[in-house]
């Protein structure tokens, strides 16, 4: 039993065959030698979280979160 947390570890696993895994449909656009991408018959609903520091904030991350509670 492995635990990966970066999906590109996952993807890079799962290319010398060492498991399946879910993952976001946008990682469908990479190129991953040896992995193939298979849709789900039915969509699967997920949350979005966005977790920063609060002193750290820019105008770039302000906008990031109007686009995503907007």
């Amino acid at each position: 039993v492995r635990e990966v947390m970066e999906p590109q570890t996952v993807l890079a696993m799962i290319s010398m065959g060492i498991g399946i895994t879910l993952i976001a449909d946008s990682y469908a656009q990479m190129n991953w030698p040896g992995v193939v991408f298979r849709p789900l018959e039915e969509r699967i609903p997920a949350d979005l979280y966005i977790v920063y520091e609060e002193s750290q904030a820019t105008l770039a991350l302000a906008k990031l979160v109007e686009a995503l509670t907007g």
